[in-house]
């Protein structure tokens, strides 16, 4: 991405992804060190295997804190969150 920058812009990034992590790990990590770096931009990627199905933090009857802020924080989880009917 470097290479195709216009000027005097240059990028970076951070890969914070850790396997085994569900949201509620990567939202704590985001809380408390990911901001630091003062990110222009946040991806988020969620596993159709074990992120979206079975017993994990989507399909918990009381939505935990991470549902409430990527439904009020985020523009993509609308999409998904039709996607997946829920």
């Amino acid at each position: 991405m470097n290479e195709t920058a216009d000027g005097d812009q240059h990028l970076q990034v951070i890969n914070a992804g850790v396997p085994g992590w569900n949201l509620a790990n990567e939202l704590a990590y985001l809380q408390a060190e990911g901001l630091r770096y003062e990110p222009d931009l946040i991806l988020l990627d969620l596993t159709l295997v074990n992120d979206i199905y079975g017993p994990s933090a989507l399909q918990a009857q009381d939505r935990p804190a991470v549902i409430e802020w990527l439904r009020t924080n985020t523009y993509f989880w609308p999409f998904l969150t039709v996607q997946i009917r829920w």
